[in-house]
């Protein structure tokens, strides 16, 4: 018998909500969806009232195996890149002795937008990328008080 994926909605911030992904007690996805849904997860109340990040346990996180070069950047920023912060890709290099373009790639497939804060990793030359979009990423950022 293949198990079963529990999916559930949290609203982020007025106009965006996350889709997440369950699959026994591991969240395996999350994915954005534009427009406003009515739940709100406790998790994710502290983001949407702008007092800080969702509390969502690093260990809940169900990494696949072409993520394990970027579970080290992933907890630098989840510990070090907080609520209204941010920090260009050649920081994040800098900082833990990687190629910024490692850092790049692994904000590229970050499975967990947000609970892993990627939208906070900009460019020297601005924005930078974002696999969601970059609508996306200025929303987040707004909401967060950089933008």
């Amino acid at each position: 018998m293949k198990p079963s994926i529990l999916v559930k909605t949290t609203k982020l911030t007025p106009s965006l909500s996350l889709s997440l992904s369950f699959l026994n007690d591991f969240l395996v996805s999350a994915n954005f969806l534009k427009g406003q849904f009515e739940t709100l997860l406790p998790e994710f109340e502290p983001y949407f009232y702008k007092k800080g990040d969702p509390i969502v346990p690093f260990e809940v996180l169900k990494f696949s195996e072409k993520h394990k070069r970027c579970i080290k950047i992933y907890e630098f920023l989840r510990n070090s890149v907080t609520f209204g912060r941010v920090i260009t890709y050649g920081e994040v290099a800098k900082k833990l002795g990687l190629s910024p373009r490692l850092v790049g790639y692994c904000m590229k497939i970050n499975p967990f937008p947000v609970i892993i804060p990627c939208h906070r990793v900009l460019s020297q030359k601005g924005l930078g990328g974002y696999s969601a979009g970059l609508e996306v990423k200025k929303e987040l950022l707004k909401h967060e008080g950089v933008l």
